[in-house]
C-alpha cells in the first residue's frame, strides 16, 4: 500500500494505467492494483477523473487522470526531480471544479 500511494502521489495529473502501475510495484496481477485503487477514493485520499466522451463504453476505457486531495501532502510525500508546477497547478484547479460543479471530465 506504500508503494502504491507514493507511485500515485508521484504521478498526479497523469493517466493512470493499471499495468504500468503493476509493473513498477512488481504486482503478479493487473487486477491486484484494481482491487487496491479504489481503496484511496474511499478513504478521500485521491481521486480519479474520467475522460470526456458521448459514448459510455468509450469513457469506461479511457484512461483516468489522478488527482489529490491535498497538494501539500504531495509535495512532502511524492518522488519527484523537477518542480512540477504545470501539474500542481492542473491539480488545483480540479479541486475547485470539484467543488462548483456535481460531476467534471
Amino acid at each position: 500500500m506504500r508503494e502504491l500511494t507514493l507511485d500515485l502521489l508521484s504521478n498526479i495529473g497523469t493517466p493512470l494505467s493499471y499495468t504500468k502501475m503493476k509493473n513498477n510495484l512488481n504486482l503478479g496481477s493487473v487486477n491486484t492494483v484494481k482491487k487496491l485503487y479504489p481503496l484511496f477514493g474511499k478513504c478521500l485520499f485521491d481521486f480519479h477523473l474520467g475522460r470526456f466522451s458521448f459514448s459510455v463504453s468509450q469513457q469506461t476505457l479511457l484512461q483516468k487522470k489522478v488527482y489529490a486531495i491535498d497538494t501539500g501532502l504531495v509535495r512532502q510525500i511524492a518522488f519527484h526531480f523537477s518542480k512540477k508546477q504545470g501539474r500542481y497547478l492542473e491539480n488545483i484547479v480540479y479541486l475547485e471544479l470539484r467543488r462548483k460543479y456535481r460531476e467534471i471530465f
